[in-house]
């Protein structure tokens, strides 16, 4: 990654780059000495925070940021999930840069999915204790997914910006939940197949998959607001519970589902109000 990087340093006008993760996190940097790390992760937090407020404000994706100031200026490509920072002078030529920056970004983000990847590989599993979730029962919780984006749409809520939240959701959540790494988002539907026969146990996935099933409802509240969003949910919740009472019993979503959008607004992060 460090080569990536130092190819983009190596443009005119350059005086270094540093790449963060979703959570805004540095995972590599070729700045001068003189730059703090701990600086660098709030600028890059505040950075990631902002392109998924644009793109939930636009409704549409978000490309780059370019911010000139009097000393400098900051081209941010937005990698999804994480961003690439260049820092420049004023007066560099935006065009000839991006000729190196988006091969880079390319590279980039293959290097981020491959991290990824073998993070959620590298955690220690835990054997369920009892057999896999069977694929029916995944597959309903994905109907109930897909039920619930249908109807929310319905009421205003448009399908690309709810699979646009989902796919935050999923990017933020997978620290405390490396399962949702499985989960994947196919034909403009979310896809549970790949949890079939995973070494999770039913807590682990019923966990995961009521934290992004409440994101969800945080989105809609953000999109909504808090009645329209209720009676959203409720209305593909109610028949969904009195038809696989078992399968929640089994993963432990029962409290959890129940009170999926029963909050009010979700907690800010760091100043800034994520509807996502």
């Amino acid at each position: 990654m460090n080569n990536i990087l130092q190819d983009v340093n190596a443009g005119v006008g350059v005086i270094g780059c540093f790449v963060c993760d979703g959570e805004g996190r540095v995972v590599a940097s070729a700045l001068p000495g003189d730059f703090d790390e701990t600086a660098l992760s709030n600028v890059g937090h505040t950075v990631v925070q902002t392109l998924a407020g644009l793109e939930l404000a636009r409704r549409r994706k978000v490309g780059d940021l370019d911010l000139v100031y009097r000393e400098g200026r900051v081209v941010v490509k937005n990698l999804r999930p994480g961003c690439l920072v260049i820092l420049c002078v004023p007066t560099i030529n935006v065009p000839l840069l991006n000729l190196t920056a988006n091969v880079a970004v390319r590279k980039l983000k293959e290097i981020l999915k491959e991290r990824a990847q073998e993070q959620v590989r590298s955690i220690p599993q835990a054997k369920p204790t009892s057999p896999p979730i069977p694929s029916d029962g995944l597959e309903a919780m994905a109907n109930f997914i897909e039920s619930l984006i249908e109807e929310l749409e319905k009421r205003g809520a448009g399908r690309e910006v709810m699979l646009k939240a989902i796919r935050h959701r999923v990017s933020r959540l997978q620290a405390h939940h490396p399962c949702l790494a499985l989960v994947g988002i196919a034909e403009d539907k979310v896809d549970l197949s790949a949890l079939q026969g995973a070494t999770f146990s039913d807590e682990e996935i019923g966990a995961a998959l009521g934290a992004l099933i409440q994101g969800m409802c945080w989105s809609a509240i953000g999109l909504l607001g808090a009645e329209e969003a209720r009676a959203g949910y409720d209305q593909v919740y109610e028949p969904f519970r009195h038809q696989n009472e078992a399968l929640i019993k089994r993963l432990g979503l029962g409290e959890r589902l129940a009170n999926a959008a029963s909050v009010k607004a979700e907690p800010r992060l760091a100043g800034v109000d994520m509807t996502w």
